[in-house]
């Protein structure tokens, strides 16, 4: 009988034909790796596309629930099955050295079903080789089944599960059945859910080999992503300061990744796909990757860097660290707080820990469920939850039985005694409620409509008050709206109103435009009048007091109607002869209002500019944003106009012109002419800022 205070626990992970399993054992509160195996399959452990078998467990519906599970819940699950004590072996268990599972006499199997079952002998040989009744199994899926779906915690408040499953799966998946989903929640708030779909292949042919190997059942722990057994690895091992970013680069035979963390939440995984194979070429290329999605997303993902996988010699270390990346030097992979039972006939180094990173990270999960630094996610199929649990009672557990039912029948007896005084004080109660409640629909009632007639009155008062006798303020609004079109390079900063009259506080780099304010209005005060400096051109505050209009005269003089109009038509629309500081005043405030996305009003200004200085140097910039501005309002005909035009004077947008004139053709479906500018802009600019974006395009495209 294995010993009680010994837990073990197995982590088997598969990478392409390559399947590895590590065997780690938790003594006296001591994590310890007592063996690391691996085995190479002769084919896929079953053919492709692989069907769902009846008479294994299948992956089951992931179960509907009121509420999502919370991450102390799913550590429960977890600490259930870690107390799952260990199975007996039997005495006359049969001798499975020698055993493999055989191909059937009648020869109705074709090739791929054939080379299936030799693949599924050569994980047999490499399981019975492990006492995997003896513990836990933790288990890892196919990266290429795997979907990852970044959301905002906030998406939902409640029941995330089922609006995350809505969300993500389409109605026939989730009719099928075939698929399982979990999430996990970063400390920042953001999530990443992923979805396993099709059969969970490896977790079939371990079912299918355990009744081949041992009587007894296999118990299974948890099922979890490469990803999140490699972010639970740097958690728990590794302490960063909160604003750095950490890659995690895994380099196995067919999965390779980096995962980029920052301050233990996920922030992204991007694919390393090389076609390499020179071991100096490889490395290259995938130098050359990391440094290129550093460019593309401008973060710092190289901060710090470390190596796992199957490349994780000295050699490639050396490599890494010799190119260098953001500051801190590359580092393989290292679990200082396990313990490495080293055997004469196994050797075990830094190398090999990195190189079986994800299977030790998966039976270690299965050692400590509650482990905080451990993400509680689980794809193992919930059935396959359910039916490990189970209880054993003994004598005393009889007894405590007993004595609880009496104790049950006894409270039940006098629940039912209290439960008749409790419905009578109900009865009464609530016909007292009701009486409540009528007299407060009457008081709520009547309140309504206090509140309503003092809305009113309070409204009509905002009215008279704005309005006055007979509407001052149109005439008012109308002039300082026609004076500040006239009177360019002005602004108001504040209007102030009371009884007798009313003011401005406004700013101006034109001083004689006070004068034109002056002269608004009948009766008014300059109060003050204040130099200041606007990235260094002379801007002028003054405030500025009126008196009302005289409503008789406004009413009886048709005169002082067209004043204000009259002053208008006598002014410019716009001085041609204002400085270069404020022309590039304005220019700047036009580029303001563009992004601030209002591109209708910023378009037409950009228009006027380039009229009224059509000489000026800004012109050539300003012909470019209305191509933006166009592009953004959907009229990609004219906005390819304008830059075609920008590209043929060949000045400085001219690498912006190429990026937007291949992005119109993108959106136009002719993608044969979008990849022609892009590349252009990545020949004729190599080094402009939007060469590897425009490189990253034409690779996605």
């Amino acid at each position: 009988m294995a010993n009680k205070k010994n837990q073990f626990s197995f982590g088997i992970f598969q990478d392409g034909l390559t399947v590895k399993i590590a065997e780690l054992v938790l003594i006296d509160g001591s994590i310890k790796v007592l063996r690391l195996g691996k085995t190479e399959l002769s084919a896929p452990l079953y053919p492709a596309p692989p069907e769902v078998r009846k008479d294994y467990t299948s992956v089951e519906e992931i179960e509907e629930k009121e509420e999502p599970k919370t991450d102390e819940e799913s550590f429960d699950e977890l600490e259930q099955l870690s107390k799952l004590e260990d199975l007996e072996i039997s005495e006359d268990s049969v001798n499975i050295s020698d055993q493999v599972a055989v191909l059937p006499e009648d020869g109705g199997l074709d090739i791929d079903q054939e080379e299936a079952i030799h693949g599924r002998q050569d994980l047999q040989k490499l399981l019975q080789s492990f006492p995997l009744h003896k513990g836990k199994i933790a288990l890892s899926v196919s990266d290429e089944q795997v979907s990852y779906h970044q959301f905002d915690s906030a998406f939902a408040s409640s029941r995330l599960r089922k609006k995350l499953k809505t969300e993500i799966l389409s109605k026939e998946e989730i009719k099928s059945k075939n698929y399982s989903l979990d999430y996990i929640i970063n400390p920042n708030g953001s999530g990443l859910a992923f979805v396993h779909r099709g059969p969970l292949e490896l977790l079939t042919a371990v079912q299918e080999i355990n009744p081949v190997i041992t009587k007894q059942k296999f118990i299974y722990s948890h099922i979890d992503t490469n990803e999140i057994t490699l972010m639970d690895l740097v958690n728990n091992c590794y302490e960063f300061p909160p604003e750095d970013f950490v890659t995690l680069l895994y380099i196995g035979n067919d999965y390779k990744v980096g995962i980029v963390m920052k301050d233990k939440n996920h922030i992204k995984t991007f694919p390393i796909i090389i076609t390499e194979t020179d071991p100096e070429k490889k490395r290259q290329a995938i130098y050359s990757k990391i440094i290129l999605e550093q460019d593309i997303s401008n973060t710092p993902i190289t901060q710090h860097v470390i190596l796992a996988g199957e490349d994780v010699s000295d050699e490639d270390v050396a490599f890494y660290q010799e190119k260098g990346f953001y500051w801190d030097p590359l580092k393989r992979l290292t679990l200082p707080d396990l313990d490495v039972v080293e055997k004469e006939d196994e050797e075990s180094s830094e190398e090999k820990i990195a190189q079986y990173a994800i299977p030790i990270g998966l039976a270690w999960k299965a050692l400590e469920p509650k482990n905080p630094n451990f993400y509680a996610s689980n794809l193992l199929p919930s059935r396959i939850i359910e039916n490990q649990k189970y209880f054993k009672i003994a004598w005393h557990g009889y007894l405590v039985l007993v004595l609880m039912f009496y104790f049950a029948l006894s409270g039940t007896l006098k629940h039912l005694e209290l439960k008749q005084e409790i419905i009578e004080i109900q009865r009464k109660t609530a016909l007292t409620q009701s009486e409540l409640q009528d007299i407060r629909r009457k008081i709520a009632a009547v309140n309504a409509v206090k509140n309503k007639i003092n809305e009113i009155e309070n409204k009509n008062e905002i009215v008279k008050t704005i309005t006055g006798t007979k509407n001052q303020w149109h005439y008012i609004l109308k002039g300082f709206s026609e004076s500040f079109m006239n009177n360019k390079i002005t602004w108001i900063d504040n209007l102030t109103a009371d009884e007798k009259s009313f003011g401005i506080k406004a700013s101006t780099s034109r001083r004689r435009n006070i004068i034109e304010f002056s002269n608004l209005f009948a009766e008014n005060e300059i109060s003050q009048i204040s130099p200041i400096f606007i990235e260094d051109i002379p801007v002028w505050e003054f405030n500025m007091t009126y008196s009302y209009l005289d409503p008789d005269a406004i009413k009886t003089d048709p005169k002082v109607i067209t004043t204000i109009e009259q002053e208008a038509r006598n002014q410019t629309a716009l001085d041609k002869d204002i400085t270069e500081d404020e022309i590039i005043l304005v220019y700047r405030s036009i580029i303001n209002i563009y992004f601030n996305g209002n591109y209708n009003d910023a378009y037409d200004r950009f228009v006027e500019f380039r009229k009224l200085y059509p000489d000026h140097k800004r012109a050539y910039n300003a012909k470019y944003f209305t191509g933006e501005c166009l592009y953004l309002k959907g009229k990609l005909s004219e906005a390819k106009q304008i830059f075609h035009d920008i590209v043929a004077v060949k000045g400085t947008k001219t690498p912006d012109a190429y990026m937007m004139l291949g992005n119109c053709y993108n959106k136009e479906n002719d993608f044969e002419q979008a990849k022609f500018f892009w590349n252009k802009l990545v020949m004729e600019y190599p080094h402009n800022e939007l060469a590897p974006l425009a490189a990253y395009k034409i690779q996605n495209l």
